[in-house]
C-alpha cells in the first residue's frame, strides 16, 4: 500500500492565486483521486501569523495491486 501525506495552503476559489506559496483549490486537490489515491483523513487548520492562513493536512493511500 502506498501512502502520501499532503500539507498545503488551500483557497476557496478556482481563481488563479498570487504566490508563492500557491494555495491549492478543491479541483486541484481532486486530482489526487484521479491518480488513484483515496483520502483517509483530512484536517483543516489555520497557520498563525500576521494573518490566518487556511491549510489542510490530507493523508492519501493507494492499494498496490502487487500486494497480497
Amino acid at each position: 500500500m502506498a501512502q502520501c501525506l499532503l500539507i498545503t495552503r488551500v483557497r476557496d476559489t478556482e481563481a488563479e492565486p498570487d504566490g508563492p506559496p500557491w494555495p491549492l483549490s478543491n479541483s486541484e486537490l481532486a486530482q489526487f483521486k484521479d491518480l488513484g489515491l483515496y483520502q483517509v483523513e483530512q484536517l483543516v487548520f489555520l497557520e498563525s501569523g500576521q494573518i490566518d492562513v487556511k491549510q489542510v493536512r490530507i493523508e492519501y493511500r493507494r492499494h498496490n495491486s502487487l500486494s497480497k
